[in-house]
């Protein structure tokens, strides 16, 4: 060796005899649940090694200085949409950034890197193993999509922010994310290599199939059910709307909004502000028919109204429900917002029980076939 020394670097994947994978998991806070129900799924077919909540450190309620800096850093760049911005300005990305880090230096445990969202990143990987990130939407997608959940911070700290996010991207080894739509943005919108973009759907926050007769749900009469967090968002008005054009046509009909709503409701709509699973579930057991005809958002919910057997009306314009439900097959697909399409399907529905019966059946059957979190761990297992 003429006294010449060598050091080589070999990456090691500890697959096990049947694939299985020790994944360091990192998220920042629910995300919608998916991370609860998306980490269960992850423990029965793999190793997660540890399970990293990165947005703990900018916890609005927490006392920790970063938590502090975080709320004074969104008053300055971001002033009255501070809030909003809480989770997306530089800072908190910086922030969460460097915690991650430090998790992926301090331990040797894990073969491969899975995260949710893009909030956040790992700019440290000193195992050189794969990093993955699986997310629902790209902030500028979500910008030409809904306002106001646009980055809100000055021209610098929102050019910063999309250069971090790219980043991230481009450092991933495979992206995963909900359907083809979102694809699209990561190709055009970042330049990312489709072949590096991989479609796995997402799941229903369900652990089992319940049994439900769909003939039981006009015990109670015959019932719209509106599961909201953000009520214009979500097509909240053009609900209420149609809602009092159908009571000309149908007086008995029944309208249940859950969660947020405005003071302005009118005393004929039921409201539930204080939900609970099981009250979910009961109301969903009930409903005839479940409305999201709004803008963006409400897939979680969307699926597990299939699930359980509801006919699910939706806007067209929605990029997350758009393989999920295919108009007149798994549900009805309308104009966004539009109140007057959305009353007179109800009204078409109410008349045809026959055909509300054979598309809650065939939702519910399309959506356990195809929308659970062990068939998303299982495609992305295939590009671990």
């Amino acid at each position: 060796m003429n006294g010449e020394f060598r050091l080589f670097y070999v990456k090691i994947v500890n697959t096990g005899g049947d694939g299985t994978m020790n994944i360091l998991f990192l998220r920042a806070g629910i995300f919608s649940n998916l991370n609860h129900y998306l980490y269960e799924a992850l423990c029965r077919s793999h190793n997660v090694v540890t399970n990293v909540d990165a947005g703990k450190v900018i916890k609005r309620k927490s006392l920790q200085f970063s938590s502090w800096y975080n709320i004074f850093h969104t008053i300055i760049y971001a002033k009255k949409y501070w809030k909003q911005a809480h989770s997306k300005n530089i800072f908190a990305f910086s922030r969460m950034t460097q915690y991650c880090n430090r998790i992926v230096r301090s331990r040797t445990d894990y073969d491969i890197i899975l995260q949710t969202q893009c909030k956040f990143s790992i700019t440290e990987n000193p195992y050189s193993q794969s990093y993955y990130i699986y997310t629902d939407l790209t902030q500028k997608l979500t910008d030409r999509t809904w306002h106001k959940w646009a980055l809100k911070g000055s021209p610098g700290e929102t050019a910063r922010w999309l250069r971090m996010e790219a980043e991230a991207f481009q450092r991933a080894e495979k992206i995963f994310t909900f359907n083809d739509l979102i694809k699209a943005s990561f190709v055009e919108d970042y330049h990312i290599n489709p072949n590096k973009v991989v479609v796995v759907g997402s799941g229903i926050n369900s652990d089992q199939c319940p049994e439900i007769d769909f003939n039981t749900k006009y015990d109670d009469g015959f019932i719209l059910f509106f599961l909201t967090t953000e009520f214009d968002r979500q097509g909240g008005p053009t609900i209420v709307k149609s809602f009092e054009i159908i009571k000309q046509t149908i007086p008995d009909i029944k309208l249940v909004i859950g969660g947020q709503y405005p003071k302005s409701i009118p005393g004929s709509v039921t409201v539930c502000p204080h939900l609970t699973p099981e009250i979910i579930d009961d109301l969903f057991d009930k409903t005839s028919i479940f409305l999201m005809p709004g803008v963006i958002g409400g897939l979680q919910s969307v699926m597990q109204a299939m699930s359980r057997k509801c006919v699910c009306i939706v806007g067209d314009n929605n990029l997350l429900l758009a393989h999920v439900i295919k108009n007149n097959e798994t549900g009805f697909v309308i104009p966004t917002n539009c109140s007057k399409k959305l009353a007179d399907k109800i009204i078409e529905l109410y008349k045809n029980e026959s055909v509300m019966k054979k598309i809650a059946n065939r939702a519910c059957q399309f959506v356990y076939e195809n929308f659970t979190w062990d068939k998303v761990v299982q495609q992305m297992t295939h590009n671990f």
